[in-house]
């Protein structure tokens, strides 16, 4: 995790893939951010200085047209950095992390519901159903809490780092106090 990365003018325009001429424009505007004594600037400055120099008004001449591209490919890179941060996670990760859960909850439920609880129901009263059942749900949500926190998903893994949340269920319990 690099908080504030560093890059010439020329590792700049080759990663937002454009010449150099347009980004010395930017840079020489009044409130650019400032090169160090080493000639690198702060990718982050620079990025959120070129996107706040997005013209409001319609595309009217390609001199506009360049500089909103400018301001897209920095709007790209923002998003790539926090991505590498672990600031942002992107929906196909998370995508992908609850399809996978969902799959297993569902067949962990009909499992369940078709194959242990008949056997657990046969014969019991109204009370008993109601401790059996309760006693069946509260394993079925510690199941499906172990399975959440115990999870191989890169995207779970990044919402952990990028937000806190606790990993296992003690930390977890910890958390809460």
């Amino acid at each position: 995790m690099t908080p504030n990365p560093r890059e010439t003018k020329s590792q700049l325009a080759r990663r937002l893939k454009i010449h150099r001429g347009p980004l010395d424009a930017l840079l020489v505007q009044l409130g650019a951010p400032a090169p160090d004594k080493a000639k690198t600037y702060n990718v982050r400055e620079v990025v959120a200085f070129v996107t706040a120099a997005q013209p409001e008004s319609a595309l009217t001449n390609l001199r506009e047209a360049r500089l909103h591209e400018v301001v897209l490919r920095c709007q790209k890179l923002q998003r790539e950095l926090d991505h590498d941060d672990l600031l942002a996670v992107s929906i196909s990760e998370v995508d992908r992390f609850m399809t996978k859960f969902l799959r297993t909850t569902v067949a962990q439920l009909y499992f369940g519901v078709e194959s242990e609880l008949p056997t657990k129901l046969e014969g019991l009263s109204a009370g008993e159903v109601r401790q059996a059942l309760r006693a069946w749900a509260d394993g079925f949500v510690d199941a499906v809490n172990a399975q959440i926190f115990s999870a191989e998903s890169e995207a779970l893994r990044t919402l952990v780092k990028a937000y806190g949340v606790p990993v296992t269920p003690e930390q977890r319990a910890a958390k809460q106090l």
